[in-house]
């Protein structure tokens, strides 16, 4: 998830002519953010949260321009409308590999 995530935002970075910047995983500050042009992404893991009262503070769709890219979204129980889901799908030891896009 990270390493499609980091090829996301890089590029995008590529495409604006951005410095390209390490992309890492959130998963002990829970959200990374990447400043690309006039909009944000945020990369977020919520694998650490243990409940959906923690989402509170962080303020996840507060803003509809950002771009979200949530790992471990499980614990998110009302989701916007203008959500897109990505399945990842892993057969035979990882040598065979699926995307899915969810409206």
């Amino acid at each position: 998830k990270t390493t499609f995530v980091k090829y996301f935002i890089n590029n995008l970075q590529l495409k604006s002519n951005n410095k390209l910047t390490e992309v890492t995983s959130p998963t002990f500050n829970i959200m990374n953010e990447y400043i690309i042009e006039n909009f944000v992404v945020k990369h977020y893991d919520l694998y650490r949260l243990k409940s959906s009262n923690e989402l509170k503070d962080l303020n996840l769709f507060e803003n509809n321009d950002d771009i979200l890219c949530i790992e471990w979204p499980e614990i998110i129980k009302e989701e916007p409308s203008s959500i897109k889901k990505l399945y990842f799908e892993y057969k035979n030891d990882f040598k065979n590999r699926f995307l899915k896009i969810i409206n």
